[in-house]
């Protein structure tokens, strides 16, 4: 059995380090933050000055003077450490979460793409980039690729209003960034058991890398499935630096949600297949809405594990190999069939937007299915984009299509927009002026 114990403190060496401090947040953990800004940034390719004046700006936010009023930086993955350390919880912390990522164009703009070949050309790569090829269904401002997004967290949603609000004047008076450049917004529901709960109002979150130990945490046994990583896996060495640094890639992709769509989805499979609307939603996912995984359901005594984590993660389909507990369709089977603990993985660090009403007992209002505008900021940080990439429908179609995501191109879930990025370490960003 793996030495889970010398990966946590590999771990925890690399993230108290200088690595540490150079590596971006939100990529080790999750910043944890409830409300969430995404700023896309878009400049003539040409601009030179707004380029040279940018580059600086960039520097000063990696590496912020003393006297530095506003006390805003890109964050850290030491200095979020630390925060949930000081804290308890990263989602009370009064710091502001930012984050910046770039495109192949970004690249570009700040002429650093012949310096980060490999980085550049991975970014580039149009097989790499194939999903976002037919953006017929895109929102019309999504369409143009960015050189830049700058993402933003925090527990106040008005300080995140803000920030963003600062944050695109400065770019679009003091750097002219055109009018191409825009504002989404995130919010983080949680359902009772305190997990973030998605549209379709199923838990998420699980299937995750761990890096880091927890208290009270239970590690798997021999046999089942492990999420145990090196955080090498998902990282990118930036060697041009001089210095030890790392990066990530960066999938972001919009999809809207059709919870309608769903919900009526649910009654027909339910009728079909003669059972509750309930066990219909979870072969779909995967999971009951609390998070529960189908493939240990006891049809029978209709008995679900309980919520006490201890077999929420850990499960395999290897007594299920035929797909009778949970079909080869269902969205978290799809995503993840658990047959190679030593497979890769993506960090997924989407959030929701969209207003709900969520009830008390940590629900959506049953009365309210919306049929769009609600959805899924998806985020998912990897070492190489196709990673991700091989999760994504296959075009010529799959015998066992993914329930949920379909085509991506009508049903229950259409993509609005997307752009690959790269996080690139803070030494980058210092190394700009």
């Amino acid at each position: 059995m793996e030495n889970y114990q010398d990966i946590f403190e590999d771990n925890q060496e690399f993230l108290n380090n200088r690595t540490g401090r150079n590596l971006q947040g939100n990529i080790i953990q999750s910043h944890g933050r409830k409300h969430v800004a995404f700023l896309t940034l878009h400049w003539d390719d040409d601009d030179t000055q707004a380029s040279r004046s940018l580059k600086k700006y960039l520097s000063i936010l990696a590496d912020p003077p003393a006297n530095n009023p506003d006390r805003i930086s890109i964050s850290t993955a030491a200095r979020e450490n630390k925060t949930r350390k000081t804290y308890g919880k990263a989602s009370t912390s009064p710091e502001l979460f930012i984050g910046i990522y770039l495109t192949y164009q970004g690249f570009e703009f700040f002429e650093k793409e012949n310096e980060y070949k490999e980085i550049y050309d991975h970014l580039k790569d149009r097989d790499l980039r194939a999903d976002m090829q037919d953006k017929g269904g895109w929102e019309t401002r999504m369409k143009n690729i960015p050189q830049m997004m700058l993402m933003m967290a925090h527990s106040s949603e008005n300080f995140v209003k803000q920030r963003a609000a600062y944050f695109l004047n400065i770019f679009k008076q003091r750097f002219e960034a055109l009018e191409s450049s825009f504002v989404e917004y995130g919010k983080v529901y949680h359902n009772r058991f305190g997990k973030p709960v998605e549209h379709f109002g199923f838990a998420d979150g699980y299937s995750q890398p761990w890096f880091l130990p927890k208290p009270g945490r239970i590690l798997p046994s021999a046999g089942q499935w492990n999420p145990v990583r090196d955080v090498r896996e998902f990282l990118v060495e930036e060697s041009v630096t001089g210095r030890k640094c790392f990066g990530s890639f960066l999938a972001y992709r919009k999809f809207e949600q059709h919870v309608e769509a769903f919900a009526a989805e649910q009654i027909v499979q339910a009728e079909q297949l003669g059972v509750s609307p309930a066990l219909a939603g979870a072969k779909m996912v995967g999971r009951f809405t609390e998070g529960s995984p189908l493939a240990l359901y006891d049809a029978a005594t209709t008995t679900k594990k309980s919520l006490d984590g201890r077999e929420l993660n850990f499960f395999n389909y290897n007594n299920d190999t035929e797909g009778n507990k949970c079909p080869f369709s269902a969205h978290i089977r799809k995503m993840n069939n658990r047959t190679d603990s030593d497979g890769p993985m993506i960090i997924r660090r989407g959030v929701t937007y969209g207003e709900r009403r969520l009830k008390t007992n940590g629900e959506f209002d049953s009365q309210n299915f919306p049929s769009k505008d609600v959805g899924l900021h998806f985020l998912s940080f990897q070492k190489s984009l196709a990673t991700f990439k091989n999760l994504l429908p296959k075009p010529n179609g799959d015998t066992a299509h993914d329930a949920i995501l379909g085509d991506l191109k009508s049903g229950l879930v259409q993509m609005k927009g997307g752009s690959n990025y790269y996080a690139p370490s803070i030494e980058f960003f210092r190394k700009l002026k």
